[in-house]
């Protein structure tokens, strides 16, 4: 890319060629009018304006307490909700086992389903 300094008036003058209403004869042209390698390029500058100022607090006003900074979550899960599900889950799960040790019988048994005798026919 070939960089040339030139005034911003050039520039400026460039710009508003290229909008004006004739421009676009220039845009669609292709072999029949050739335009100088130095009307080809296009230059962009940008200008580092300093941040605007932060406007101040009124008298009265008062700052809020600052929040805690939190992790972000993996796939949507917050890690303390998982930690707390799983246990509880674990948990579940070895006090319905140790029921149907007490018991003798399996839970759906002691609900009053029927299990481990098929659909009723056979083939």
């Amino acid at each position: 890319m070939q960089t040339t300094s030139r005034s911003p008036q050039a520039s400026l003058d460039t710009c508003r060629h290229l909008r004006s209403p004739s421009s676009h004869r220039l845009l669609h042209t292709r072999a029949t009018h050739r335009i100088p390698q130095q009307r080809r390029s296009l230059n962009v500058r940008a200008e580092d304006l300093p941040p605007p100022p932060v406007p101040k607090l009124p008298k009265k006003a008062t700052i809020p307490p600052m929040e805690p900074e939190l992790t972000t979550s993996k796939f949507g899960f917050v890690e303390n909700a998982e930690v707390i599900n799983s246990r509880a889950a674990m948990i579940g799960f070895f006090g319905i086992l140790l029921v149907e040790w007490i018991a003798g019988k399996g839970i759906f048994e002691m609900v009053g389903l029927n299990v481990g005798n098929g659909l009723g026919f056979e083939f």
